[in-house]
């Protein structure tokens, strides 16, 4: 009776999901996100654009950019009880991030250059530097408040399907642009960056769009079946990855979609010169990760074989909360480290705003 019941309800749910509220391709008009580099990509809930332009301007205007001025590339996939209307909480403060890194970058001061933009000057010859903002947009409020935490499932299960729609196509075309361009960097030629970035099930869909890009590096470099008593193969040179580097804010992905990252890189060494390339940041007072999240996985294995072990825990548990996978807080996002969890003692809407500008500002000319 108690199944049943469970069945019944997880059914109901998913019914209140599947309503078309804020299924649309909304006005920008009025928002933050104004600048002419600036760009909101809005995906459907079946994982196509809803104006494919808008995506293919972007990848133009980057290409040229790059080809051309320094060029930084900053984008953000949001999460849960969010969407791309103008006066959303993520949309606008993506803006005003936006505008705090161009201020900051842009270093110059009643036309005193900064470090920032002398650094540029020095190696690549120009201080003037162009930032690309990129705000996806998707169907993360199904329901109106308070209804929409009923929406787990159906919106877990549509960040998936956004991450195998265009949305994987237009990143990675976006990564080729990114290694053209620093494979054919030469001294005081333009320099381009790229950064990632996305919290909650907005990370879902970055790390289903890039992860087999990610898992196809490691496995040129790795054995399927490796003896035990192997030792750990040291890499000649750095991984390439996703861009600079992929941040995920905390990510509502089970441990288990991480595993097989977790396992390849457990066959490697890396050089001092490997830069991070996916960082996981897990805030302690995250309590949807910590209670919606497991009880989330509990209801849908009702419909699934079941698992025991380790492999129950990896897919219980969202990743950054399963300590396994964690790395140590001394060598997190550090050089030599390709692959680095975290939890940062920080409020929750500041997280977001810290991510992106740290990413941005830290170590880049």
């Amino acid at each position: 009776m108690g199944g049943a019941v469970r069945i019944i309800s997880l059914s109901l749910l998913k019914l209140l999901g599947s309503c078309s509220f804020g299924h649309k391709n909304f006005d920008q008009a009025g928002g933050t996100l104004t600048h002419q580099n600036d760009f909101v990509i809005q995906v459907d809930d079946y994982g196509s654009f809803w104006n494919p332009e808008i995506p293919a301007r972007a990848l133009d205007t980057i290409a040229q950019s790059a080809r051309t001025a320094n060029t930084i590339v900053i984008l953000f996939v949001h999460g849960w009880h969010h969407n791309a209307a103008p006066d959303d909480e993520n949309a606008v403060d993506f803006g005003r991030s936006l505008k705090d890194i161009r201020k900051t970058l842009d270093d110059n001061v009643d036309g005193n250059p900064g470090p920032y933009r002398r650094s540029r000057q020095i190696l690549t010859g120009s201080g003037d530097v162009n930032v690309i903002g990129i705000y996806v947009g998707w169907r993360g409020m199904s329901l109106p408040m308070p209804l929409s935490y009923t929406t787990f499932w159906d919106r877990k299960n549509a960040a998936e399907r956004i991450g195998d729609g265009d949305l994987r196509e237009f990143l990675l075309r976006l990564n080729s642009i990114y290694r053209a361009s620093y494979q054919a960097r030469k001294p005081s030629s333009p320099y381009m960056g790229l950064t990632s970035l996305g919290h909650s099930f907005g990370a879902q869909i970055l790390f289903k769009a890039i992860a087999s890009a990610l898992e196809k590096e490691l496995i040129e470099v790795t054995e399927i079946s490796p003896s035990p008593a192997a030792p750990k193969r040291k890499l000649a040179k750095p991984l390439e990855g996703f861009g600079d580097i992929v941040i995920l804010v905390n990510p509502a992905v089970e441990a288990f979609q991480f595993e097989r990252i977790r396992m390849l890189d457990a066959q490697l060494t890396y050089d001092r010169r490997q830069p991070p390339l996916l960082l996981v940041l897990s805030a302690a007072t995250d309590v949807s990760r910590r209670l919606f999240f497991p009880a989330g996985r509990w209801v849908d294995a009702i419909f699934h074989a079941s698992l025991s072990g380790e492999k129950a825990a990896l897919w219980g548990n969202a990743l950054g909360e399963y300590e396994p996978q964690n790395a140590p807080k001394s060598c997190a996002a550090t050089a030599g480290t390709a692959w680095a969890t975290a939890k940062p003692s920080i409020t929750a809407r500041a997280r977001r705003r810290w991510a992106t500008t740290r990413a941005i500002t830290r170590g880049n000319p």
